[in-house]
């Protein structure tokens, strides 16, 4: 193999079509589920592309909001339950102590 010489990187498979016209890389897909007959094919092509990206977006941003609130609800009653964990730890010190100084259930 010639050091000289520049090697060839390009793809060749029956759904593409990539050269490197320049030394640039150009692929373009030609596959036949994506031609169209005439311009008006690529127009509507188009329209449902974008179409269905606003809608995806739209379902991804609903998901991530629902994950935020999830998740800030998750964190309140995270704090509520602490809270209350601390009640409850100072309640069973108090019912100790009681304990400790009327043994017996003597006042």
């Amino acid at each position: 193999m010639k050091m000289d010489q520049p090697l060839d990187f390009s793809v060749k498979s029956p759904s593409r079509n990539c050269h490197s016209p320049g030394g640039d890389s150009f692929c373009s897909q030609t596959s036949s589920r994506n031609k169209r007959s005439g311009s008006n094919g690529s127009i509507i092509k188009d329209e449902q592309y974008w179409l269905r990206r606003e809608k995806n977006n739209a379902a991804a941003k609903r998901s991530r909001d629902a994950r935020r609130q999830k998740e800030e609800q998750t964190k309140h009653e995270n704090q509520i339950l602490r809270e209350e964990n601390e009640k409850l730890k100072y309640t069973v010190r108090t019912l100790q102590e009681h304990v400790r100084v009327c043994p017996h259930g003597r006042t």
